[in-house]
């Protein structure tokens, strides 16, 4: 939970910052945006399966 608040967590965007050999691109393999945790939460195609139950099941 602390990784996701401050965003130091094994995603591309925090990767390729901290310059990790292997990250060679900020970007989510999706190829739509940076991969950061916002991203992922709220705009990764390949989970917007999981996500829409998510926020079904908390309205």
């Amino acid at each position: 939970l602390v990784q996701l608040r401050t965003e130091k967590i094994g995603f591309n965007d925090s990767l390729f910052g901290r310059r990790i050999l292997d990250v060679t691109s900020p970007r989510c393999d999706c190829g739509a945006s940076r991969q950061t945790v916002a991203h992922i939460l709220l705009n990764y195609s390949k989970r917007r399966n999981v996500r829409n139950r998510v926020f079904t099941n908390l309205s």
